[in-house]
């Protein structure tokens, strides 16, 4: 049984989980097989966000953490080094803001790559987002063609058993 993917993935405020109007999967096969034995740390103070992200990610074959506060976030990592190949994170979130939490996860694992999303627009000298080991933005709401254009861009195809 696969999850159905929407083309263009919606954000909805409060608890209810965000919904989608127009699901498609015909790309849904190529896309798990892609995200074998990847992990990657979602990081964003709304849980609604978090809940949608951790099942679109999971369908797709990836094994999804979540953090509502980046603060947690940094703890997991340097619990678990070898274990996140990608965090993706919120731009605008209290505590630490995405540009902060990168430079605080680039102190930890500078290889670690870091995509930045939020609905807001954006924009830095690529120079900067490179120091920060930023990779890529992804606009809320998310688009499923770029984020899956993003994350094999930016994650490695395969990894071996020893790294885990």
């Amino acid at each position: 049984m696969h999850t159905e993917i929407p083309d263009v993935i919606a954000f909805s405020s409060g608890n209810n989980p965000p919904s989608c109007d127009n699901p498609a999967q015909e790309h849904v096969a190529s896309w798990e097989a892609a995200g074998r034995r990847q992990t990657i740390l979602v990081v964003d103070d709304s849980v609604a966000w978090l809940r949608l992200a951790g099942e679109i990610l999971t369908a797709w074959g990836y094994q999804v953490q979540t953090c509502e506060d980046p603060r947690d976030a940094l703890s997991l990592l340097k619990q678990n080094l070898e274990q996140i190949d990608l965090v993706i994170t919120d731009l605008q979130m209290p505590c630490l803001d995405g540009l902060e939490l990168a430079a605080e996860l680039r102190k930890i694992n500078a290889a670690l790559p870091v995509v930045l999303t939020s609905a807001a627009m954006f924009q830095m000298p690529s120079e900067k987002l490179q120091r920060l080991g930023i990779r890529d933005f992804l606009t809320k709401p998310w688009d499923r063609e770029r984020l899956f254009s993003v994350l094999r861009e930016v994650l490695p195809n395969t990894r071996s058993e020893e790294s885990r």
